[in-house]
């Protein structure tokens, strides 16, 4: 049972298959050659026989076998995976993976007739880079086989302007760009760009640097205040009765100033030599270029 089920994903992986890749293509002309098949059913005379003739050689023939391929490949594996499949009717999982089989051949059948055209590419400079469906060419002229009609080319070189060019290989065999070289006028305005972009970015990392030691060097509010208050204790006859101000109880606020300098200034309650509860006031400054917090008691 388990050997006919893998079957299929065996037949997908041999070399025999090297088109499948290929008809993978046919998917992104899809929705195109659904259209077309539309309506050469309903008007066929809409029509050229240009184009008919087009449609039994070329592109749309390729498409139709590959789309038929892929659809009786999802079929089969319905079938395979679930014992039946909305169609065909068949009996047994066996009998699906043959039309999982059939439907990868279609598929790479589509892929092998989907015609190669040959088409010319040149360009100016010729030591211009090119990029066209995936690859990157850099000699002019170029000859390619492409299996699409309608492309994006891209070219660009030192000293000249970049393009970006829509190109129908259907219409047009050959196609030629010619790159617009960078006036002096244009490369002291781009060099003069360039310069400023880079003293601003200068600018912006000696910023983002200098902020950043200043923040390694600032002190928060709350571990300069208990800093100020150490020092404060150690300025007490008897520290271990000192009593700063209370949450409830107006004290003022620590202020810092724009160069990231702080100062405070607070009361304490503590014990004299006698014993007598005394009040003193004090401002703490901090300066944030020495590190250091300087205190001073008011009386």
């Amino acid at each position: 049972m388990s050997l006919f089920l893998l079957l299929p994903f065996a037949l997908l992986s041999s070399t025999s298959f090297v088109h499948v890749g290929h008809g993978l293509a046919l998917l992104r002309l899809a929705s195109v050659s659904f259209t077309r098949v539309g309506l050469i059913l309903v008007r066929p005379t809409l029509y050229s026989e240009s184009h008919a003739r087009n449609l039994r050689g070329g592109h749309d023939m390729a498409m139709i076998i590959g789309l038929i391929g892929m659809a009786l490949t999802v079929l089969g594996a319905i079938g395979v995976f679930r014992g039946r499949a909305p169609w065909p009717k068949l009996k047994g999982r066996l009998a699906y993976s043959g039309v999982v089989v059939g439907g990868l051949l279609l598929t790479a059948l589509g892929g092998a007739l989907l015609p190669k055209s040959e088409v010319t590419l040149s360009f100016t400079p010729a030591n211009a880079t090119v990029k066209l469906d995936g690859a990157t060419y850099s000699q002019s002229p170029v000859k390619v086989s492409l299996t699409e009609r309608s492309y994006t080319v891209r070219v660009s070189a030192e000293g000249y302007h970049p393009q970006s060019v829509s190109w129908n290989t259907e219409k047009q065999r050959s196609l030629h760009i010619d790159l617009k070289p960078i006036s002096a006028a244009e490369r002291a305005a781009q060099k003069a760009e360039e310069e400023r972009q880079q003293r601003e970015a200068a600018a912006a990392q000696a910023a983002a640097e200098q902020r950043a030691a200043r923040e390694a060097k600032e002190l928060d509010d709350g571990s300069f205040i208990v800093q100020c208050q150490d020092q404060v204790r150690a300025r007490l006859k008897s520290p271990s009765t000192a009593r700063f101000p209370g949450v409830l109880e107006k004290a003022d606020g620590v202020t810092t100033y724009e160069n990231g300098n702080k100062d405070w200034s607070g009361w304490v309650d503590s014990q004299n030599s006698f014993g007598a509860m005394i009040r003193t006031e004090f401002l703490c400054e901090y300066d944030l270029e020495a590190q250091r917090i300087d205190l001073t008691l008011k009386n």
